[in-house]
């Protein structure tokens, strides 16, 4: 399957972004990913320079280091996190039944 052209900042409510977190002795990972495609990668020494400039957060659990990951790419202009309110307002001749849910990505179909 093709990657798709990345369009920045992807917008989207947050429950559809993920932090995946992989560690193994001296290795980490640290994926952000926006409906199961990748956004953002860091990898050994681009996650470990991330956590000494201070951009995530580790020594307050993984829910703040998701937190931390998900503010670090919003402010950096890769994603952003639709409010309530952007959400449930609709573009001028769009409704909910046209195909496209809140954000304004097609529906699934099948």
């Amino acid at each position: 399957m093709p990657k798709r052209k990345k369009k920045y900042p992807i917008k989207g409510h947050s429950n559809e972004f993920t932090v995946a977190i992989w560690e193994e002795r001296d290795r980490i990972r640290i994926d952000l990913l926006f409906r199961d495609d990748e956004v953002a990668s860091w990898i050994d020494e681009a996650a470990a320079e991330m956590f000494t400039d201070g951009f995530f957060i580790a020594n307050r659990g993984e829910a703040a280091l998701e937190r931390s990951v998900l503010e670090y790419a919003e402010n950096v202009g890769l994603i952003k996190i639709l409010s309530p309110s952007e959400i449930t307002a609709w573009p001028a001749g769009l409704r909910r039944s046209s195909g496209y849910d809140a954000s304004g990505y097609p529906l699934k179909r099948g």
